[in-house]
């Protein structure tokens, strides 16, 4: 029996991934885990690294991302 499982992906996190993915070739890589939920964001990604893979989690819960194909620009 195969089981189905069905993720909840909450909307602002939906909308990051929507935007990252779109927007000219970034990518963002969000590993879904179980956890309890809890009141406010669970992530806040300003993009604002300056260089790198990685996307720091600013809203404290550590949600890191990691970037593939991004391009910096001051633009």
């Amino acid at each position: 029996m195969i089981r189905k499982k069905l993720w909840k992906i909450p909307i602002p996190i939906a909308i990051a991934i929507i935007i990252a993915l779109f927007a000219g070739g970034g990518a963002l890589i969000y590993a879904l885990t179980k956890t309890t939920e809890k009141a406010g964001p669970v992530g806040y990604w300003k993009f604002d690294e300056g260089a790198g893979t990685v996307a720091y989690d600013a809203s404290g819960n550590a949600n890191n991302g990691t970037l593939t194909n991004f391009d910096f620009d001051d633009d």
